[in-house]
């Protein structure tokens, strides 16, 4: 025992000397550097089938460009700061609506408030719509809003609703007697995907504070993690992606197929939720969707599909679906689900190709910056006044000047 503990070490070492020659690098470079803030981990708690931010928190976070960002959640959980009650529109949506990586007063949901509306963000990072129909439950009779705004990602929810929440709790609640269920596949049926969310973002949290600070971990983790990437496609977002963008309604894949049949289900729920809601309180509160394209769909690019490159066999796996492959598969699939439902459905993805030149996408996050979610938040506005619905009389504010083409 003592000899492979002996052993051990011998072999930590270099590796250990190694970070502290570079942090003390480091600190001789930022030591000039005010710069008191404390960081920390972004953190969630588990509920019902979802998830939320700690209550009534501040979280100091950075993002790729090294800002601080500061993350104020209210007593829902949710990034709030105050919570208004009444709002017009009321967010619901995943990382790309909660915009952890942005301040305040440039995020998707802030653009909007400034445009003279006002709004309640019940966005949450990792959510697809069956958790989201169960954040809508939740949190409705205490909102009060008077539209709905479900912001899809059109590059992961699809898959999200695949490993969804079953739904059956709120059809029970909501006496819904149709066939209508966001179900698992029979392997995973009894999986809790909360739980699964949470042990994937702790270990992530790991891997991220070690890639920051350990240089050793850093040359080790690039060098081996391309080796360890899932291969069976629908339990990794990134092949999902690629066989969403090439599914063939005539031959559809079926684990795509139970994607998409578990997005309907719990597009069908929400509605429920919402009649259910204005039936109870005399109101006609009204649900509208937003198809936010992935920055691969964008620029038409498999390459921007999160860890492609870092995927030993994406660029085999792409190529024997290349003939099928249309990135405007998603976008189209989302709208004709809308329309079968009865849902206004507004597409990003024209806009964004028009502004795809102005670095509306960070370079390694995923996520858009903060211009593109100033234009999306301005494209969207003008989309609710003009369809009708918000009223044409609320004037701007003054410090929302982008301009999108």
């Amino acid at each position: 025992m003592k000899k492979l503990l002996k052993w051990l070490f011998i072999l930590i070492l270099p590796f250990v000397l190694f970070d502290i020659y570079k942090g003390i690098c480091r600190y001789r470079t930022h030591s000039t550097k005010n710069d008191t803030m404390s960081l920390n981990t972004l953190s969630y708690t588990s509920k019902n089938h979802y998830w939320h931010f700690p209550l009534n928190s501040t979280i100091a976070l950075k993002n790729e460009e090294r800002a601080v960002v500061l993350v104020k959640t209210d007593t829902y959980g949710f990034r709030n700061n105050p919570i208004l009650e009444n709002p017009t529109l009321l967010f619901l949506g995943d990382s790309f609506t909660s915009a952890v990586n942005t301040q305040d007063k440039d995020t998707y949901a802030q653009v909007l408030i400034n445009e003279g509306t006002t709004l309640y963000n019940a966005g949450m990072d990792g959510t697809g719509t069956c958790h989201q129909a169960y954040i809508l439950k939740d949190i409705l009779d205490h909102i009060h809003p008077q539209i709905i705004i479900l912001n899809f990602y059109l590059g992961n929810d699809f898959y999200d609703n695949f490993f969804g929440p079953e739904l059956q709790t709120l059809k029970n609640e909501l006496d819904l007697k149709q066939n209508v269920q966001c179900s698992l596949s029979n392997e995973k049926k009894n999986s809790d995907s909360t739980s699964k969310f949470l042990a994937i973002e702790f270990l992530r949290h790991i891997k991220d504070f070690l890639l920051s600070y350990s240089e050793s971990f850093k040359l080790i983790y690039q060098r081996v993690s391309p080796f360890f990437h899932e291969e069976s496609d629908m339990l990794y977002y990134d092949r999902s992606e690629i066989k969403l963008l090439a599914y063939q309604e005539k031959s559809p894949d079926s684990d795509i197929k139970k994607a998409l049949n578990n997005t309907i289900d719990a597009l069908q729920v929400i509605q429920k939720i919402i009649e259910s809601y204005n039936t109870k309180n005399n109101t006609h509160v009204e649900l509208v969707v937003v198809g936010i394209p992935s920055k691969a769909q964008v620029i038409k690019s498999l390459r921007e599909i999160s860890n492609f490159e870092a995927d030993r066999g994406a660029v085999a796996f792409s190529n024997s679906l290349l003939s099928k492959i249309n990135f405007d598969t998603p976008d189209k699939l989302l709208a004709d689900f809308c329309t079968q439902n009865n849902i206004p459905y507004f597409s990003l993805l024209p806009t964004f190709r028009k502004n795809a030149e102005n670095e509306i996408y960070y370079h390694f996050d995923s996520h858009w910056n903060w211009r593109g979610q100033k234009i999306a938040a301005k494209a969207v506005f003008k989309w609710l006044k003009e369809s009708g619905f918000i009223s044409k009389s609320i004037q701007p504010s003054p410090f929302s000047g982008l301009k999108y083409i």
